[in-house]
């Protein structure tokens, strides 16, 4: 069994606010549980992203903290994320 896993969703902006992210992510979750096949998963988004950010509240995650993406420069509007985690 793997420690964690992340687990993200990427929607076009055709279906947003239609719960589909919701829904695919409690199912990903279902399938980790029944499988065993890590006992926590984590997920982040940059800090601007509050759909995102609320599609990890709804499926029952924790925030855990935030942190800097390395790979964008000092200053970039998405340099900063929130990582979030469920103990499964």
């Amino acid at each position: 069994m793997a420690p964690g896993w992340e687990i993200g969703w990427r929607i076009s902006d055709k279906f947003w606010n239609k719960g589909y992210a919701t829904e695919a992510a409690m199912a990903c979750i279902k399938y980790a549980q029944e499988k065993k096949l890590c006992n926590r998963l984590y997920s982040f988004t940059a800090v601007p992203n509050i759909a995102s950010e609320n599609v990890m509240k709804r499926i029952g995650m924790s925030f855990e903290g935030l942190f800097m993406l390395p790979a964008l420069a000092e200053g970039h509007w998405l340099k900063e994320h929130k990582l979030y985690s469920l103990d499964l």
